[in-house]
């Protein structure tokens, strides 16, 4: 009976589900997206008969996400990989129509795993609300804006991957090559737009020199919408990046010269610094003036001096000025240089002076040894202007004295000599140094040497003294005291000092050497006989400290027996 029942219940259910009129039956309304659906006829386009929705019902109005999953890409192929995905788990109906029909993954769509639909979300992007990409006028899927099953004002698909399908292009088209392949990154990364990372080497301009260090906005400014200049910022304007003409330095840069040159920059500039010439790129001996000698490593521009457009020499830096290149007058040499001589030999520079350098006079230009003043020795190399100051050769110079140009070097020593200090008398003119002054001279003066003292040479005693101020110092000639002690120590420490302090070394030593003492011991107050005439001399005189170190003794010395000799012992018993 109870199997009847049941069977009876069964059949009443299969035929309410299967009966159109029996609508009543609904779990509840469909959402405002389905609302076309939520009647009692059209329950069998999402369910079949005795199940729940079914993904082949669903994605059969679903084309767009039906072609998206059968082509393995999006989302939703990644749910469930090689099959297709329920969509009831996610997508739940009949909570009403404002029910939200998506269950998002993790809670909320916040918290969704963007890796998941092959955009991964970094920098900038990461930062973005969904609604920021994901509205209806970013959506450049034709299928998806065909799919009439969706609401392009809330779906999340049809948006693109490429820079181009979500950016408008502020380049308008100047690499739209790039922009096709989504080549953004070849200058801009997602952390910020304005922060390019570019290498200029692989462009076909790439930079050197001077222009490494320029402002990108210094080539690259902006163009309004007719291709005007105009400033940075301006509404509707594009910075310039190509095409940009580069194969000639005037595209960029005023003609400094005003056609003077031509064109090719190049052939005597770099781009390492405008005024740093290119000896090697122009060849001035091909020019009607070739450089030689001290020409050659002058500035450029003390020659081509600036100009302005009157041809007026003016200061460098002026605005408008030019540097003069042509025509340039090197007829004479006082076209470029002034005469030192103030005319007095005309102007035929030539007839004494080279390139070479000013103060080298042409050989044999000039002849000196027709002038009354022969130069020979070291006067020969002399600059002209050591004698002749502000190179005026008609004044008379003074030569009947060394002095008249020298400094007396001795400080007026000599000047009491018969020749007054003449300096020839002991110098020529070959060198100062050394003096014709040796042993034989030395003989005639105060202090003969003799023996030793020949063989002393002659800064041993005559030492460096100071000098003026603006005099280097030299050997001191005079000496006021010629006295032994004025230049040796006294090895006796005063112990043969006269009252008066003056020591008469002549009396024991000579000039032939100081070991070899001439002293007779007969003239002291010691006589030696005996046996003590055979006694070395350093038995009685011996070494004593002193203040100035060790000095042998010899006075006072104590003259008694018993001072050097012991007493002998005494015989016992007597």
């Amino acid at each position: 009976m109870r199997r009847a029942a049941a069977l009876i219940v069964g059949m009443v259910i299969e035929m309410l589900v299967a009966s159109p009129a029996l609508g009543q039956f609904s779990p509840g309304k469909l959402a405002r997206a389905h609302a076309a659906l939520d009647n009692t006829t059209s329950c069998l386009q999402c369910h079949a008969p005795r199940k729940s929705t079914t993904p082949d019902r669903c994605l059969a109005c679903h084309t767009s996400l039906n072609a998206r999953l059968t082509a393995r890409r999006g989302f939703h192929a990644t749910i469930t990989p090689g099959k297709t995905p329920e969509c009831g788990k996610c997508h739940a109906e009949h909570g009403g129509p404002d029910a939200v029909l998506v269950s998002w993954p993790g809670g909320a769509k916040e918290r969704f795993d963007h890796v998941r639909t092959g955009f991964t979300l970094r920098d900038a992007h990461a930062k973005l609300k969904c609604e920021q990409c994901h509205k209806a006028d970013l959506i450049k899927a034709e299928d998806v804006r065909a799919d009439h099953s969706l609401a392009v004002e809330r779906t999340y698909l049809g948006l693109g991957s490429k820079c181009s399908q979500c950016h408008a292009d502020p380049h308008r088209g100047q690499f739209a090559a790039q922009m096709q392949t989504n080549d953004c990154a070849t200058c801009h990364t997602e952390t910020a737009w304005k922060k390019v990372a570019f290498d200029h080497a692989k462009a076909r301009f790439p930079l050197t020199g001077k222009h490494v260090p320029l402002q990108c906005a210094k080539c690259h400014f902006n163009l309004d919408s007719a291709g005007e200049k105009t400033a940075a910022g301006t509404p509707g304007s594009a910075v310039r990046f190509r095409p940009i003409e580069f194969a000639s330095c005037a595209a960029c840069h005023a003609d400094q010269h005003r056609g003077q040159l031509g064109t090719a920059c190049a052939q005597c500039h770099t781009t390492e610094d405008w005024k740093r010439i290119g000896r090697a790129g122009f060849d001035h001996s091909k020019a009607r003036f070739p450089l030689a000698g001290r020409h050659v490593a002058i500035e450029c521009a003390k020659c081509h001096y600036p100009q302005n457009a009157a041809g007026q020499r003016v200061a460098a830096g002026t605005p408008g000025s030019t540097l003069h290149y042509k025509p340039l007058g090197f007829a004479a040499c006082t076209e470029c240089h002034k005469d030192p001589h103030r005319s007095q030999f005309g102007l035929d520079c030539n007839r004494c002076h080279s390139v070479a350098g000013w103060k080298v006079i042409t050989p044999g230009a000039f002849d000196h040894d027709k002038t009354k003043y022969p130069l020979r020795g070291l006067h020969k190399p002399v600059a002209c202007d050591k004698c002749h100051k502000n190179s005026d050769f008609k004044q008379d110079v003074v030569f009947d004295r060394c002095t008249a140009c020298h400094r007396d070097a001795h400080n007026g020593e000599l000047s009491k000599r018969q020749d007054k200090g003449a300096c020839e008398s002991c110098h020529a003119v070959e060198g100062f140094t050394p003096a014709r002054f040796g042993a034989r001279e030395h003989d005639d003066s105060r202090f003969p040497l003799r023996d030793a003292h020949r063989a002393v040479g002659c800064l041993a005693c005559h030492k460096p003294a100071a000098a003026a101020a603006d005099l280097k110092p030299v050997a001191r000639l005079h000496f006021n005291d010629l006295a032994c002690a004025a230049c040796h120590r006294d090895p006796h420490a005063g112990q043969f000092a006269a009252k008066n302090g003056a020591t008469d070394c002549a009396r024991c030593h000579s000039a032939a050497g100081w070991r070899l003492p001439n002293f007779d011991h007969g003239k002291t107050k010691f006589t030696l006989d005996g046996a003590h005439a055979r006694t070395a001399c350093q038995a009685c005189h011996r070494p004593v400290s002193s203040g100035d170190g060790t000095v042998v003794r010899y006075r006072p010395l104590d003259t008694a027996c018993r001072s050097c000799h012991a007493e002998p012992p005494r015989r016992s018993g007597k």
